[in-house]
């Protein structure tokens, strides 16, 4: 299958941390792939209930996962969004921030999606 190369994350550092044990590898993406859903649904249900602390708590939770998987585009936003929420400043760029996170996201579950199947692709 031809999936185009990934343009959000960099698993490099992942894979030479797991030795490229390819199992472990699967197992960590598909746990992060979880961790955005999670993230995307309380995101958009805590930006509508304008629930600032739901929202610092989410985004500095994920944090840790966006350096594992290099995911640097977002990993700066995100850091914003953190300290942003943590002071209450700039209320309009926080959504900003918000939704662009969740665009990004949107895209970052489908490279690692794209890349359990090149996975999988070379194991057969």
């Amino acid at each position: 299958m031809n999936i185009p190369k990934s343009s959000y994350i960099d698993l490099g550092p992942l894979k030479e941390e797991v030795e490229g044990n390819t199992v472990i590898c699967k197992m960590l993406i598909n746990s992060f792939i979880k961790d955005i859903d999670s993230y995307v649904n309380t995101m958009t249900n805590e930006i509508q209930a304008t629930d600032f602390t739901g929202l610092y708590h989410v985004a500095h939770k994920i944090i840790p996962s966006l350096r594992i998987f290099r995911v640097e585009k977002l990993e700066p936003v995100m850091l914003e969004l953190e300290k942003d929420l943590r002071g209450l400043n700039n209320l309009e760029e926080i959504k900003t921030k918000i939704y662009f996170s969740l665009k990004v996201f949107s895209q970052v579950k489908v490279e690692l999606q794209n890349e359990i199947i090149r996975i999988d692709d070379a194991a057969t």
